[in-house]
C-alpha cells in the first residue's frame, strides 16, 4: 500500500535549495499583535530609588520623640481631663459634681489640699448643698524626664453663696453696661438760680448711677469774671455736688480757673454691705469720740 504524501514536502526543499539566505544573516520574524502587547506588559521596568520615603524621619532623634511621645499618649488615661482636651472641646468652664471623669483627685476644702482621693468617696461624703467643682485640670507631667503626672484640684463650694456670686457678678456687669457720662456746662458768670438749677441736674445723673463731666468757662460774648469770683463759683459748684452725694475725680480734672476747666464727676461708691443687708459698723479704735 503507498503511504500518502506530504503536500508541503517538495515545496519547502525547492525554497531550501533556491530561496537559501546567505550566511550570516538572520532572518527576523515579525511578531503577532498579541506578542506584542505580551512583550509589553512582561517588559521590565526600570526602577527609581529615593533617598528617604514621606514617612520617615529625617534624623534618628525625631524618631526617638515620635516614640516617646507616644508612649507618653498610650499612658494617658483618657478619663483624665487634661487643659488640652479643656481647649480641643472649647467648654467655657471645667467639669463639675458628677460630670467630673477623673478616678483619682486632690481636694480643696478648708483652705487645705488632700489628696489624691477616689472621685467617688468624696462624691458620697457631700453634704446636702454642697458641690464639687474643679478649678486645675490633670497634668500628665513628662515620663521622659521623670515629672510625675499631678492630679486635677476640685474645691468643695456652697451651692447658695455661688449662686449669690454669680448673681451679684452679673448685675455688676448689666449696671456697668448701662452707665453713661452727661455732658453739662456752666460759664464763671452764672447766676446763683443757674447755678442751683445746673447742680440739681447733676446731682439726678449721678443719683442714676451716671457719670458727669462738666466744663465751666467763659461766655461768648459775655463780660470778663474776675478770678475771685471764678475761684467762688468753683467752690460752689464742688460743695453742691457732695451735697449730691457725688465725687470728684481729681486726677483727671484739667484747666484752669478763669480759662476752660474740666471736671469728672460720679456717684460715690455705697457702704460695704454684710448678708442680710445691714451697713457694716466702723471699727471701734478705742479713741475718745
Amino acid at each position: 500500500m503507498r503511504g500518502q504524501q506530504c503536500v508541503h514536502g517538495s515545496r519547502r526543499a525547492l525554497q531550501r535549495v533556491f530561496l537559501a539566505q546567505p550566511e550570516g544573516l538572520q532572518v527576523t520574524r515579525q511578531a503577532s499583535p498579541w506578542q506584542c502587547v505580551h512583550q509589553l506588559r512582561t517588559a521590565p521596568q526600570r526602577r527609581r530609588f529615593v533617598t528617604s520615603t514621606p514617612f520617615a524621619a529625617s534624623k534618628k532623634e525625631d524618631i526617638d520623640q515620635l516614640e516617646a511621645s507616644m508612649k507618653a499618649e498610650e499612658k494617658i488615661d483618657p478619663r483624665y481631663t487634661t487643659r488640652a482636651y479643656q481647649e480641643k472641646t472649647g467648654r467655657a468652664r471645667y467639669p463639675q459634681d458628677y460630670e467630673i471623669t477623673d478616678p483619682l483627685i486632690r481636694v480643696l476644702d478648708g483652705g487645705t489640699i488632700e489628696g489624691p482621693l477616689n472621685t467617688r468617696f468624696v462624691m458620697s461624703k457631700l453634704m446636702d448643698g454642697e458641690s464639687l467643682r474643679m478649678v486645675e485640670p490633670y497634668d500628665p507631667g513628662n515620663p521622659k524626664e521623670r515629672i510625675p503626672p499631678t492630679y486635677a484640684l476640685c474645691k468643695i463650694i456652697d451651692k447658695n453663696e455661688a449662686y449669690r456670686q454669680a448673681k451679684e457678678l452679673k448685675e455688676k456687669k448689666k449696671a456697668q453696661k448701662k452707665v453713661k457720662t452727661k455732658e453739662i456746662e456752666l460759664s464763671w458768670g452764672i447766676s446763683e438760680n443757674d447755678l442751683l438749677t445746673k447742680t440739681t441736674q447733676i446731682g439726678n445723673f449721678l443719683e442714676k448711677g451716671n457719670k458727669v463731666e462738666l466744663t465751666l468757662g467763659k461766655k461768648r460774648g459775655g463780660k470778663e469774671v474776675a478770678a475771685k469770683a471764678a475761684a467762688g463759683v468753683l467752690a460752689r459748684v464742688r460743695q453742691e455736688i457732695e451735697a449730691k452725694n457725688g465725687m470728684e475725680i481729681q486726677k483727671k480734672t484739667t484747666g484752669e480757673v478763669g480759662g476752660t476747666m474740666k471736671l469728672f464727676l460720679e456717684p460715690k461708691p455705697t457702704p460695704t454691705t454684710k448678708q442680710g443687708g445691714a451697713k457694716t459698723a466702723p471699727e471701734d479704735t478705742g479713741a475718745p469720740s
